[in-house]
């Protein structure tokens, strides 16, 4: 996992964004730090616990569609929007087969393949 990643500005002035609370917001900031280079969350309760925000934040998350949930594993539906890794230097996502059942959308927003 990198140790920098990259918020931006577009999505963090979006009502998208504004509209969640306080916690839910600095949530998405800790699970922006935790993510490997395919916006790939392995544990997001790690994240909850390190910051003391309650499990509500993380499922404002989920209802507001800002995180995706693929069998389990907790994505970062905007993570292209934030994030791009030079090649040379991204590491592949062991979660390869939930990603599969995304794909990027013309705004690179993660999106369910139907």
């Amino acid at each position: 996992m990198a140790k920098r990643r990259c918020f931006s500005i577009d999505f963090y002035e979006s009502d998208k964004f504004l509209d969640l609370s306080s916690d839910a917001k600095a949530l998405y900031l800790g699970l922006l730090l935790r993510a490997d280079d395919d916006g790939v969350v392995i544990n997001p309760k790690i994240v909850l616990r390190l910051t003391g925000i309650e499990t509500k934040a993380l499922e404002e998350l989920y209802e507001n569609s800002l995180l995706l949930n693929i069998d389990g594993v907790c994505i970062i539906k905007h993570w292209l929007c934030h994030n791009k890794i030079q090649p040379t230097r991204k590491v592949e996502s062991i979660y390869q087969k939930e990603l599969e059942k995304l794909r990027v959308s013309q705004t690179k927003e993660y999106i369910v393949k139907e």
